[in-house]
């Protein structure tokens, strides 16, 4: 057991990563595959965090009965809200490792291909001393 607990109750991990991945379609869908310098990267991360952030200090605000800055004192309302803006973040940082994982098999794509262009420089060379 790896200490690590699911809740049953709303469906536990399986459905969190189920939504994880919804929404990854949805960005794929709507933006198509993004590759971004990792700076970008860093910047629509954080963003989303931001947003994430932003709806929890809203929850909190919300369920100690006073009105916050959007004047919505629901604290179910917000709960949902960071449940959704939490989704997306992490379906961002999902993006990001399929980002980074496009990049390491164009890297291991490129080193194949110089190796496979020094074996044929080796064997014209071998070829042209003989």
């Amino acid at each position: 057991m790896s200490g690590h607990m699911v809740m049953t109750g709303f469906g536990g991990t399986a459905r969190v990563l189920e939504d994880i991945d919804d929404e990854r379609r949805r960005q794929d869908e709507k933006w198509g595959e993004q590759n971004h310098d990792l700076t970008v990267w860093a910047s629509v991360l954080g963003e989303e965090f931001g947003e994430t952030c932003h709806a929890i200090l809203h929850h909190r605000a919300a369920s100690g009965g006073s009105e916050n800055v959007e004047g919505d004192t629901d604290p179910s309302g917000w709960l949902e809200k960071v449940r959704s803006e939490a989704i997306q973040t992490a379906a961002v940082a999902v993006a990001l490792v399929e980002y980074i994982d496009r990049l390491r098999a164009t890297d291991q794509t490129a080193a194949v291909a110089v190796a496979v262009w020094e074996y044929i420089d080796r064997l014209r060379a071998t070829e042209g001393g003989k």
